[in-house]
């Protein structure tokens, strides 16, 4: 009876891990897909800049080294006079990511969601977590 009993656990424990083998397969899937659909929106933002910076002046004003990754530069860059990170964001290319926008971006953000060129459900945490970026980090977002 007791090799009935323990070839009944072994069953059950490569059900179990086969059940939990598959669950990691579909979650892998469902990253890959996501990971397919960031590309094409960063590929669509990245064209739409290049569009939008053709063959007009870009001026950078130098800002400093980044407190977190000294050896970054920070800069803002503008586009005949107009800011690239707010027409990012009022594109709805980018968000205004706090703590660091320092809300500088809202009322752009604000008319992107308006006009619905932003997923005004999106936070920058969102963002961060779906990309498992930490905190420290930024990415796409002015």
């Amino acid at each position: 009876m007791k090799d009935i009993d323990d070839a009944t656990r072994r069953n059950a424990a490569v059900i179990e891990l086969q059940e939990k083998i598959l669950d990691a397969q579909q979650a892998q899937s469902a990253l890959i897909e996501k990971a397919r659909e960031l590309e094409k929106e960063v590929l669509a933002a990245r064209d739409a800049l290049v569009e939008w910076i053709a063959k007009r002046t870009v001026r950078c004003d130098d800002k400093g080294p980044d407190k977190v990754h000294p050896d970054r530069r920070i800069g803002i860059c503008f586009v005949e006079g107009k800011e690239l990170n707010e027409w990012l964001v009022r594109q709805g290319w980018a968000l205004n990511f706090e703590p660091y926008a320092k809300g500088r971006y809202l009322a752009a953000q604000r008319d992107a969601e308006k006009n619905h060129r932003a997923d005004s459900d999106v936070t920058g945490d969102e963002v961060r977590s779906q990309l498992c970026v930490p905190k420290t980090s930024s990415v796409l977002i002015a």
